[in-house]
């Protein structure tokens, strides 16, 4: 994408038609400089039922000032992360664009929703050395939003916002801390468009977020979990689309997290729909995992020839498992960008928002926490147990390898279920959850290890390097031998402290 992206750093603030901006001049090491009266035009799109907004993405054609041109604004963490493209005649926004808000608009059209005139006075600040750090705005704006009846609704207000160029955020802290003292009160909208839209985007009754408690429903546990599951998968949609470092395993982290909590607490949901979206997690999670496999087996393989001595001329080697591996890796992207554009996958989002809205509980889904969501983790702690009592018996290293990964999923299952509850089990559930990710750590170890021999096995056969490289592949090969056998030495003391009696006493209520 040739779009610019920078992370958006920024406070509003309300204020009266004739309250006057205070001298910003006073902030240790910033001068102050007026830039005069810009006026700024800016439709924004969404769809009708206004996917867009209500997820804390903004889409935007603006006219005027220094930044004219299309803006898509898109959640990141506390902040927002903001790309933008020069201003077109199109009225419509650019593929590019379209593309990175599907995991809102899925496949719907997108529509203007307000029209935004805002007359405003920019005061830039800068440091010592001439520098822009940031940004003090002065807005009068004049809000227009068509109604789904034909009227047209106009708003008008003041705000002042403070938005980071370059400087660090305690400076964002001290200008607005000038600002307050000034009669300037923070927003109550996070944005100038949600404000424009003001009661269209009142959220419905049964999404309104209730805190859960030790002593509460346990549906509510389960839904707070469930919540920050979903948005955790949409927000990483356009970063997979980028293709930006780890997006992709991190998405397909939270869609098995997501499969897994269905699976652990499946008592509390209705059987029907907790089987069919685990079905569907389960695609998804497919897909991802043959770009995310891949880019593993790449990025540990060519490190593992590159740390060779030099006398053993590995790069050879280092170079043909790089390119296999990354055409590997290039059609498992493709896969996933095709996976993200399908009806299948926004059919998905359609049922894990259904779920997020009104979740099918059963009847113990109102009973209190304490009494019935511990014995789920301890299920999961049995499954554990069983797992590698069946490892131990393996009649073969094949078959112990196997086992081993049947106990990691096992482990992975637990620290799950003990991670939904840390939130209302405290420490206690953390520590389990803790132990049981070192579990899943060095069981990860010791598959990665396995796969990695079978795939240099495969690698060495399809060679057709010179006989050198042979035994270059030989080398890696006991390499990865040795780092199996590692983990396998590391494996009793992790399964002890996840076994160990003390860990579970919390789970007996």
């Amino acid at each position: 994408m040739a779009a610019s992206s920078i992370v958006e750093r920024e406070a509003k603030f309300e204020v009266s038609a004739t309250q006057a901006l205070p001298s910003l001049t006073g902030i240790a090491g910033v001068a102050e400089l007026a830039a005069g009266v810009v006026d700024l035009s800016a439709v924004y799109f969404d769809t009708s039922d206004l996917a867009l907004v209500r997820a804390g993405v903004t889409l935007r054609r603006r006219v005027g000032g220094d930044d004219e041109g299309w803006h898509l604004k898109l959640p990141s963490g506390r902040d927002r992360e903001e790309f933008a493209l020069a201003l077109t005649e199109a009225a419509t926004p650019p593929e590019e664009f379209k593309t990175l808000v599907q995991a809102q608009a899925r496949g719907r059209q997108l529509d203007p929703v307000a029209t935004l005139r805002t007359e405003r006075i920019v005061h830039r600040l800068v440091d010592d050395k001439a520098q822009v750090v940031a940004e003090v705005s002065d807005d009068s704006v004049r809000a227009e939003t068509p109604q789904p009846d034909g009227s047209v609704t106009v708003v008008q207000w003041r705000e002042w916002e403070v938005e980071l160029v370059a400087g660090p955020d305690t400076l964002l802290k001290k200008v607005s801390a000038v600002l307050q003292e000034a009669g300037g009160k923070p927003g109550s909208s996070p944005s100038k468009l949600a404000r424009a839209l003001g009661e269209r985007l009142a959220a419905p009754q049964d999404l309104v977020e209730r805190k859960p408690s030790i002593k509460g429903p346990a549906g509510v546990v389960l839904l707070h979990h469930l919540r920050g599951l979903i948005q955790e998968l949409v927000l990483k949609d356009p970063q997979v689309r980028l293709d930006r470092p780890d997006a992709v395993h991190k998405m397909r982290v939270a869609t098995r997290r997501l499969r897994s909590t269905l699976r652990t607490f499946r008592p509390f949901l209705h059987r029907a729909t907790a089987d069919r979206l685990r079905r569907e997690l389960k695609w998804l999670a497919g897909v991802l995992g043959e770009a995310r496999d891949a880019e593993v087996m790449r990025d540990r393989l060519t490190s593992l020839a590159r740390r060779e001595p030099d006398e053993i001329h590995a790069d050879p080697v280092a170079d043909q498992i790089g390119r296999e591996l990354g055409e590997q890796c290039a059609r498992g992207h493709e896969h996933v960008l095709a996976a993200l554009e399908s009806r299948r996958y926004f059919a998905l989002l359609d049922s894990l928002d259904a779920l997020a809205a009104a979740p099918p509980w059963k009847g113990r889904a109102k009973r209190p926490a304490r009494k019935v969501l511990p014995e789920r983790a301890r299920r999961e702690l049995t499954s554990v147990r069983r797992a590698a009592t069946a490892a131990e018996k393996a009649t073969g290293p094949a078959q112990r390898d196997e086992l081993l990964h049947e106990v990691r999923k096992s482990a992975k299952r637990l620290r799950y279920a003990c991670e939904t509850l840390t939130p209302v089990f405290g420490e206690p559930a953390n520590r389990l959850a803790r132990a049981a990710k070192e579990l899943q750590d060095v069981l990860g170890e010791h598959q990665d290890s396995i796969v990695s021999q079978q795939l240099l096995r495969d690698l060495a056969a399809d060679s057709d390097l010179s006989g050198a490289a042979a035994i270059i592949y030989g080398r890696l090969h006991l390499l990865e031998q040795r780092h199996a056998d590692h983990a396998r030495h590391r494996y009793a003391a992790a399964l002890n402290k996840v076994t160990a009696k003390r860990l579970a006493r919390w789970m007996k209520g």
